[in-house]
């Protein structure tokens, strides 16, 4: 009886989950990138040394060419999504 009652429950949950997912994704596809400028805006480089700055190019250029690459397992290619840029 109270296993019955907790599969019930567990699949009420996913099922509220996606449906409050499904609301609230044109609204966080607007905050999103605000909150992302507005954290970048904060960021004070004359703090950060050069290898900070380096390292943080460095991995923004890997992150960019392993999305570009059409079926690359370390980017988009992994799980079958597309990339954003062709």
């Amino acid at each position: 009886m109270s296993t019955a009652s907790f599969l019930i429950a567990l699949i009420a949950i996913i099922v509220v989950a996606k449906a409050f997912e499904n609301e609230v994704h044109e609204v966080a596809q607007f905050f999103v990138p605000i909150f992302f400028v507005s954290v970048g805006a904060a960021v004070d480089l004359r703090s950060m040394n050069a290898r900070v700055v380096l390292i943080g190019v460095v991995l923004t250029l890997v992150g960019m060419l392993a999305r570009s690459l059409p079926d690359s397992r370390l980017g988009a290619g992994c799980g079958g999504w597309s990339s954003a840029w062709g």
